[in-house]
C-alpha cells in the first residue's frame, strides 16, 4: 500500500457504486435532506439535526445496499478479504463517534501478501466510510521480514514506527495483527485526561497477541479468521455477512 495514496483500482472500486444516474438522484436527495437540516438548525435545532440525520442514515442504507449487491458477484475483489474490510467499515462508524478526522490503516508489507489480497482490505474499508467526507483515509505498510508478518512475528517496535507517521488519527486500524512482544504501543497510552483512541485489529495469521490488550481495554475489537476452519480451495462467494460468518469472527473484551 502506498501511504495516504489511492491507486486506480481503489478509485475503481470507489467510483463504481456512483456510476448510475439513479444512484446519483438518490445521494444528491439524501445530501440535499441533510444540508437543509443542517440550515435549518440556527431556527429549529431539533428540526435541523433530524433532517441532518435522517438525509445521512439514508445515504448509509442506500450505499450498503448498493455495495451489499455489487460485493456478492464482483470479481474485482478479493472477497474473502474484502470482508473483513467491509465488516471492519461498519463497526467501525458503529464504535467511532467522531465523523470528521484522520484514520489511519496499517498494513503488513507488501510481499506478505498478495497485492489483490492487501488492495481489497483498502477498498472495501474505505467504501464504507466514503459518505463520511469529512474522514480522511491514510496507510502504511509496516516495515519487516514478510515470513514474520504472515507467522504474526511483528514487534511492536515496528508498529510503533509506522504509527508515528499519524500523530493526530482519531483512531486506528491495523491489518497487521497486533505486537508479538509484550510491549504497549505508543498510541495505546492515555495523555493525561485525554484517552488513548480506538484501535481495531484484523489478524491474518491466527494469533493470541492481541488477547492481553484487548482485555487491558487497548483494542476495541479484533477480527480473526475462525479457528479450524480452513479457506483450502474455495471460491468465495455469496452475501458480505454469510461469508464472514463462515470464515471469520469477532472477539471482543
Amino acid at each position: 500500500m502506498n501511504q495516504g495514496l489511492i491507486d486506480q483500482s481503489t478509485i475503481a472500486v470507489l467510483l463504481n457504486s456512483f456510476l448510475c444516474v439513479h444512484m446519483w438522484v438518490y445521494y444528491l436527495i439524501c445530501f440535499f435532506i441533510a444540508g437543509l437540516g443542517y440550515g435549518l438548525r440556527s431556527k429549529s435545532a431539533p428540526v435541523g439535526n433530524g433532517l441532518a440525520a435522517i438525509g445521512a442514515l439514508v445515504a448509509v442504507i442506500l450505499m450498503i445496499s448498493d455495495f451489499a449487491k455489487e460485493f456478492s458477484g464482483s470479481n474485482q475483489v478479493d472477497r474473502y478479504q474484502g470482508v473483513v474490510g467491509y465488516m471492519m467499515g461498519q463497526n467501525f462508524l458503529r464504535m467511532v463517534p467522531e465523523k470528521s478526522g484522520e484514520v489511519a490503516l496499517i498494513f503488513p508489507p507488501d510481499e506478505a501478501y498478495s497485492t489483490e489480497a492487501l488492495d481489497s482490505l483498502f477498498d472495501t474499508f474505505a467504501r464504507v466510510l466514503m459518505p463520511f467526507g469529512g474522514l480522511k483515509i491514510k496507510d502504511a505498510s509496516l516495515e519487516v521480514d514478510a515470513d514474520d508478518a504472515r507467522n504474526g512475528q511483528i514487534p511492536a517496535a515496528v508498529f510503533n514506527q509506522a504509527l508515528a507517521d499519524f500523530p493526530n488519527a482519531i483512531a486506528y486500524v491495523s491489518f497487521a495483527g497486533a505486537p508479538s512482544d509484550d510491549s504497549s504501543l505508543n498510541v495505546w497510552e492515555s495523555d493525561g485526561d485525554i484517552p488513548a483512541k480506538p484501535f481495531f485489529v484484523y489478524d491474518p495469521a491466527g494469533t493470541e497477541n492481541w488477547r492481553k490488550p484487548l482485555e487491558n481495554g487497548k483494542i476495541a475489537l479484533v477480527i480473526r479468521p475462525k479457528p479450524g476452519v480452513d479457506r483450502g480451495g474455495d471460491k468465495v462467494a455469496g452475501p458480505p455477512n454469510e461469508i464472514f460468518d463462515k470464515y471469520f469472527e469477532y472477539v471482543r473484551k
